[in-house]
């Protein structure tokens, strides 16, 4: 069957948990019938949950931070265009650089009836964590500027 082991204060008949499972059947019963345990087990229960909501939380505040640095990229590329600084291809290039940390990022630039139109659409996959993943939309930002004519001011 097993072999003879002689290891301290135990000897025998040697099969694998033979020292340790009594000890272990012995411990658990106590731990289970024991009321103090009962706020461990709960933890052990509910932590998963509470771990799973705070990066929930965590991702809904960087995808909300990360929408609001993106409007205000795309305001830039507007204004910029909008005064005559950049030519909207030029626009699209910034916006593509300050993006440059987010896979898949889209940029476009363009003029319309007097009017300049930054679009930037980036995968929320590649803002958040988990998030992203399981919504699988996209964050985006849309911003429109009257085109301004050079000498129109006052």
């Amino acid at each position: 069957m097993g072999k003879t082991v002689k290891c301290g204060k135990f000897s025998g008949n040697f099969r694998v948990f033979s020292v340790f499972l009594p000890n272990l059947r012995r411990w658990a019963v106590t731990f289970l019938r024991e009321e103090e345990a009962s706020l461990t087990i709960e933890l052990v229960l509910w932590l998963p949950v509470l771990l799973v909501s705070f990066q929930f939380l965590a991702d809904v505040s960087i995808a909300m931070m990360a929408q609001q640095d993106f409007h205000l990229v795309a305001r830039d590329a507007s204004r910029m265009v909008a005064l005559g600084q950049r030519t909207p291809a030029q626009a699209e290039d910034y916006i593509r650089e300050r993006l440059a940390d987010y896979d898949g990022a889209k940029a476009s630039v363009s003029i319309a009836d007097n009017l300049v139109t930054s679009t930037l659409v980036v995968p929320a996959e590649s803002v958040t964590s988990i998030s992203g993943k399981l919504v699988g939309n996209d964050i985006s930002a849309d911003v429109t500027m009257w085109v301004e004519r050079q000498g129109s001011g006052s």
